[in-house]
């Protein structure tokens, strides 16, 4: 099972956003959720709620499986 690098704005994720500079791969809880409930319509195992989202995919799955290669 491949770890997934998709953060959310919660309290928890709140102080490594503003210590690591992580805001731009970061949304808000409710534009998350208003993203899965789209995607739910459309079908897919992964909801990527947003065009960071979907780069920060594409370049975690192209590091894993060049490191699994």
């Amino acid at each position: 099972m491949r770890r997934r690098l998709f953060f959310v704005t919660t309290r928890v994720v709140q102080n490594l956003v503003e210590e690591r500079r992580l805001s731009p791969f970061t949304v808000t809880s409710d534009a998350y959720a208003r993203a899965a409930v789209r995607w739910i319509r459309r079908g897919g195992a992964l909801c990527t709620p947003s065009g960071q989202h979907q780069l920060l995919w594409c370049v975690a799955a192209a590091l894993l499986e060049f490191v699994l290669d």
